[in-house]
């Protein structure tokens, strides 16, 4: 931990935040945050009794006060059924407690980043702890709540708790500063994002993984010479194994990747040897056929109970060599959405993962399906890439998606990006046969 100490702002804000900031929003996030903390001392025994009184109360609401759960009668967690965003928009009257009025909500969504969004009421308590859970784990990599963050175009994880004037004012008092919203691609525009960030004199960067090592290669490649902040944020895409490396170099700061999920309750922050801490505040997380599946703590409007978030991972098994005690994610496998619907089956997009492990040349890539049969790989390139590495890439791809697929390369075309600036990993416009 980057031990700083505390500016007279900051000690004045965590003064004021429970006295006027959280009485306005109806949501007591510093005070969880407070309690957290005291949270963090207690032993693993403690911790999983909190969490199986709170499990019992959330399923105890649920049977009483939601259709669907009112009709599978009192059974245990593990027997109710496995849910989705499908499941609870398609039957939301079934889904919705019948005294969501009585309890405070905000609007939230997910990023639509599959090209599937989802709007959903969540319980303003369910927001606080997601995000004392998000300062707790910034709070332990060396930031202090008050300090500068310069936000890297508009990533939903981060700008939280709704767009009203008091969501607002409160970002205002926290000093989240957000930079140019430019979703451009290419030197220019990464470096223009980096003189952007560099220009807030923040403490912290928090961005996309794609957007942050863009910049970093680009002043790296120009030897622009850009200032960092203490510490750098990622979250909401998945970082390649040799980006923190690349970041760090071009900008001389630790990089934390973070891992979570709205809908659900889910947050975890990878530590030194790979793994993802779970915040053991939110929810209580299962790995199910290789995918996550959630119960969210604290949500009751329109409970999260064993609620499938999309994404393949794998439990940490033991306690982590880090030293730090709790439940752990091994590893994050990414999206199960992220899919080509091949003629002679289902291919997931991370099989094109270890072909740009240590590539010199390419600095993100994106997977597009015109037709069952043509599958084109885009690629945002460095001035070093060879006509040599892309008849690799080429080659590879082509045994990976099998003979019967016709694929190209291209690097001269623009990667797609969602209106948030996220890049898209697939970019699919043909539909699977059913």
């Amino acid at each position: 931990m980057n031990h700083v100490r505390r500016s007279l702002y900051s000690r004045l804000l965590a003064a004021a935040t429970p006295l006027v900031i959280e009485p306005v929003m109806k949501a007591p996030y510093y005070s969880v945050l407070r309690w957290r903390r005291r949270f963090d001392q207690w032993t693993q025994e403690e911790r999983d009794r909190w969490r199986d009184e709170r499990l019992a109360e959330v399923l105890a609401h649920a049977r009483a006060h939601t259709d669907f759960y009112r009709e599978r009668g009192d059974v245990p967690l593990a027997e109710l059924p496995i849910v989705d965003k499908h499941d609870l928009r398609d039957n939301r009257d079934r889904f919705l407690a019948d005294d969501r009025e009585a309890i405070p909500t905000l609007s939230k969504g997910t990023s639509g980043s599959s090209g599937d969004p989802f709007r959903y009421p969540l319980d303003r308590l369910a927001w606080a702890h997601m995000y004392a859970a998000k300062l707790r784990f910034l709070e332990q990599a060396g930031f202090h709540y008050g300090e500068r963050i310069a936000v890297l175009g508009t990533p939903p994880a981060l700008v939280g708790g709704g767009t009203s004037p008091k969501a607002r004012l409160r970002r205002m008092l926290e000093r989240q500063l957000p930079t140019a919203e430019d979703y451009e691609v290419g030197d220019e525009a990464a470096l223009r994002k980096a003189r952007a960030a560099e220009s807030r004199k923040a403490a912290l960067w928090y961005g996309y993984a794609g957007s942050l090592v863009s910049m970093a290669d680009a002043a790296l490649a120009t030897g622009a010479k850009i200032r960092g902040p203490r510490l750098i944020l990622s979250s909401a895409e998945r970082m390649e194994p040799d980006w923190p490396a690349r970041i760090t170099a071009a900008f001389g700061c630790p990089v934390v990747n973070q891992y979570g999920a709205n809908d659900g309750g889910l947050l975890s922050q990878q530590c030194e040897e790979g793994r993802f801490h779970l915040a053991q505040n939110l929810s209580f997380v299962e790995v199910v056929d290789g995918e996550v599946v959630v119960t969210n703590l604290h949500q009751r409007s329109l409970p999260f109970i064993r609620y499938r978030i999309g994404d393949q991972a794998v439990l940490g098994d033991g306690p982590c060599p880090c030293g730090v005690p709790g439940p752990t994610l091994a590893s994050m496998e990414g999206r199960t959405g992220d899919r080509l619907h091949l003629p002679d089956r289902e291919l997931s997009a991370l099989s094109f993962h270890s072909l740009f492990l240590g590539s010199t040349g390419v600095r993100r890539f994106q997977v597009v399906q015109d037709e069952a049969d043509h599958v084109k790989i885009r690629l945002e390139t460095l001035a070093d890439f060879t006509p040599q590495e892309e008849q690799r890439i080429l080659d590879y791809a082509r045994t990976v998606c099998g003979p019967r697929v016709r694929v190209e390369v291209v690097s001269d075309e623009a990667l797609e990006l969602t209106p948030a600036g996220k890049l898209k990993m697939v970019v699919r416009h043909h539909q699977a046969a059913h």
